[in-house]
C-alpha cells in the first residue's frame, strides 16, 4: 500500500492562529441571541455556516503542509572539470564517487553526477546503478561556474527520494 510505504503526515507553519478556534463558543453564544427570529433551524444553519468558515479561515491562516519521510536518498555529485583542477585531483574525486557509490543501499538509493566547467551539464541522470566512467565533454573548460552546476543538481531531485546535494568535487 502507498501510505504503508510513504507516512504522510500534516505539518502546520503557523499552529498559533489555530487559537481562533478557541472563539468559536463565543460566536456561537452571540450569534444564538441575534439570529433568534430566524428559527430554529435556519439559525443553527447559519450559526454553522460561520463556523465553518472561522475554522477554514484559522487551518489556511495556519498553512499546512503534506510532509512524505523516506529513508530513500538521491546524491548528485558535482564534479569541476574546469582547467583550474589538475587531472590527478579530478580522477581522486572520480574514485571517491565510485567509493559512495558502492556503498548504496540497493533499491533506495539513487546518484547522479552533474558535471560543469563553464557550463554544467548532466552526466548521470539520478539512477541505481553508477556510470560515472563516462564523463563528458566540457565547454568552457577555462571557466567555472559551480552555482549553475548546484541549481542544476537540485532540478534531479524527485520529490520521492530524500536529498543529499553533493559537493564541489574536485577542488
Amino acid at each position: 500500500m502507498f501510505l504503508a510505504r510513504w507516512p504522510i503526515l500534516v505539518d502546520l507553519t503557523h499552529p498559533g492562529y489555530l487559537a481562533v478556534l478557541a472563539l468559536l463558543p463565543i460566536v456561537v453564544a452571540l450569534s444564538l441571541r441575534s439570529l433568534s427570529g430566524l428559527g430554529r433551524w435556519r439559525g443553527t444553519i447559519a450559526v454553522g455556516i460561520r463556523c465553518l468558515v472561522i475554522g477554514a479561515m484559522a487551518l489556511a491562516l495556519a498553512s499546512p503542509e503534506w510532509v512524505r519521510s523516506t529513508d530513500d536518498q538521491t546524491v548528485t555529485f558535482a564534479l569541476d572539470q574546469s582547467d583550474s583542477v589538475p587531472p590527478a585531483q579530478q580522477r581522486v574525486a572520480m574514485a571517491f564517487m565510485e567509493h559512495a557509490a558502492e556503498t548504496m543501499r540497493s533499491g533506495q538509493d539513487r546518484v547522479a553526477i552533474v558535471s560543469f566547467a563553464g557550463r554544467p551539464s548532466v552526466d548521470q541522470l539520478p539512477n541505481e546503478t553508477f556510470v560515472g566512467g563516462s564523463l563528458g565533454a566540457v565547454a568552457d573548460s577555462h571557466e567555472t561556474n559551480t552555482a549553475a552546476a548546484l541549481r542544476l543538481g537540485l532540478a534531479l531531485f524527485s520529490e520521492r527520494h530524500g536529498q543529499a546535494a553533493g559537493a564541489d568535487i574536485g577542488r
